[in-house]
């Protein structure tokens, strides 16, 4: 069986192309870090109080579902705001209402 030099150049370069690709695969999934969870799961630890989270600074405003307080963040000091959400029980009647978020 005779072949041509072309044709040997094409497989090979094929078979480097694909060589390539799978070192560069290995690469990526080499490079890719494992998911890190974070340090307070509600799932796992409940719901984190934010009282020992954050410092009120002041009271932005108040609605029919809650009250806006500016706060800080003691861990990084950034300032955000928190929604303290009424549970009252002629609203909760048909379930929480989505527009409290």
């Amino acid at each position: 069986k005779e072949t041509t030099g072309q044709s040997d150049n094409v497989e090979d370069s094929h078979e480097s192309s694909t060589i390539k690709q799978n070192n560069n695969d290995k690469d990526l999934i080499q490079k890719q870090k494992p998911p890190t969870l974070p340090m307070h799961n509600p799932l796992i630890h409940g719901c984190r109080s934010v009282y020992n989270c954050y410092e009120r600074l002041a009271r932005l405003d108040e609605g029919t579902y809650g009250v806006v307080w500016k706060a800080r963040d003691t861990a990084t000091n950034e300032i955000v705001a928190l929604k303290q959400i009424k549970f009252d029980s002629a609203i909760m009647q048909e379930g929480f209402p989505i527009a409290a978020l």
